[in-house]
């Protein structure tokens, strides 16, 4: 249980610093991604400005990359020169072109194109790239057809913008990916962190977690050796006074004093049953028991239950009716199978009113063995609900008024315990309506 305990603590931690840290991330990325497409947008800006405001004049310059570095449709050129600044304007200038609101560099390789009324190119300008007819053509009538001003060709990897100038339509191109490569570098460092991070985090969340329960762990184990202790300390006792009882019950014929000896024998028959199911639950917590698991037939099982528990019901007023699927086998631990079976039928019978009726059902669905378990009479309020299977639980006085019927609180308890170790579930629903129901589910080991 406490392991359970220091398992979420430290899931928690991770699952908290997690989404933190993926928040974080998807904010870094989505900085670095919008600042890459500023840069795009500033250049394919500059690129339209000059192919539409500069004089029709046609200039190559070299971007410093070699001649084998191409993109489809887009060409970085060699040359000699290894700036990126865009070279001054020639004089000859038009009085209304004012060179000053230009700027006079770029950030990267651009292609732009100047097309008329018609659609026809009539001036090209190269920002240390180049493209050829074939891609240019194909990139214009995607552009056309996208009816966008601005976007992504895919095929090409390029990015466009458009723009329509008292000159002609401005079209300018550039390549994405060294902007795709700085986001996904961006993304990829921040995966990598994100998962040390996540690492260290668990590793201090685990010893910070051992440190916090190792108090509770200790306590904890004082009190599973308590109660094995004191339970196996006080089962001779009993089974003496039990044995003492006996012989004084056969030896006296007196009615009142044979009252008193009955009363003796019954409280401690109780007091028995709970030494015994705290001794169970003890040896759980210690993995003191072992499943013995083998070929089982289920329905005989429950069957066998269901027929003796009826005297026990019968002296209550209360119908056991049962509906159990013939010759259900199944791989499991046929003694632990009859104590969960025992524990849910005789819960039913005790808390059923007079007159009332348990229902027992038992299918199979070839890898399951599917098991319901409802009486009538009082329902358990909603807030008992959740810890209804949790040791020395009792839901509320209506249910535990009557001692003989309240039991002592370890029977689901065990119940619960039995069904996860054999790899089951177990689950109850209370209402008006339908009364108590008690579900357990058992896999097929």
């Amino acid at each position: 249980m406490l392991r359970k305990l220091r398992n979420k603590v430290v899931l928690t931690n991770l699952i908290f610093v997690g989404v933190l840290l993926i928040i974080v991330s998807i904010g870094v990325c989505m900085f670095v991604a919008d600042g890459e497409n500023r840069n795009l947008s500033e250049r394919l800006n500059v690129a339209i400005r000059y192919v539409s405001e500069a004089p029709e004049r046609n200039f190559m310059r070299s971007f410093g990359f070699g001649k084998d570095r191409q993109r489809e449709g887009l060409v970085i050129d060699d040359g000699q020169a290894s700036d990126s600044t865009v070279p001054p304007l020639p004089d000859g200038t038009p009085p209304s072109f004012d060179a000053a609101e230009l700027p006079n560099s770029i950030d990267g390789a651009a292609f732009s194109v100047l097309l008329d009324s018609e659609g026809n190119i009539v001036q090209k300008k190269e920002f240390f790239a180049s493209m050829d007819d074939e891609s240019l053509d194909y990139a214009l009538k995607k552009v056309e057809a996208s009816g966008k001003d601005s976007g992504v060709i895919t095929e090409l990897d390029l990015a466009y913008a458009k723009k329509v100038t008292a000159k002609g339509t401005a079209i300018a191109f550039t390549s994405r990916s060294e902007e795709i490569k700085t986001v996904r570098s961006a993304i990829i460092i921040a995966v990598c962190a994100d998962l040390v991070t996540m690492v260290f985090i668990a590793l201090i969340s685990f010893r910070i977690a051992s440190l916090s329960v190792k108090p509770v762990q200790e306590a904890w184990d004082n009190e599973k050796r308590f109660i094995a202790d004191a339970s196996h300390e006080l089962k001779t006792p009993l089974t003496v006074i039990l044995a003492n009882n006996s012989i004084l019950e056969s030896g006296i014929t007196d009615p009142q004093h044979c009252q008193w000896l009955e009363s003796n024998r019954y409280e401690a028959e109780r007091m028995q049953k709970l030494i015994e199911e705290m001794l169970f639950l003890a040896k759980s917590d210690e993995g003191g028991y072992k499943m013995i698991l083998g070929e089982v037939n289920v329905s005989e099982i429950a069957e066998h239950c269901c027929l003796s528990f009826e005297p026990v019901a019968f002296d209550q007023g209360v119908m056991i009716e049962s509906s159990i699927e013939p010759d259900i086998r199944m791989t499991t631990d046929a003694s632990m199978v009859e104590k969960v079976l025992g524990v849910l039928v005789d819960n039913a019978v005790k808390h059923s009113p007079a007159g009332g009726t348990v229902d027992f059902s038992m299918t199979s669905d070839g890898r399951n063995v599917h098991i319901a378990v409802s009486n009538g009479g009082d329902p358990i309020p909603p807030e008992s609900l959740p810890h209804i299977f949790e040791r020395f639980y009792k839901a509320d006085s209506s249910r535990t008024a009557d001692s003989a019927k309240s039991g002592f609180g370890l029977g689901l308890a065990i119940a619960h315990d039995i069904v996860e170790k054999l790899g089951g579930t177990i689950a109850v629903k209370s209402n008006e309506e339908e009364g108590t129901v008690f579900t357990v589910c058992l896999k097929n080991s």
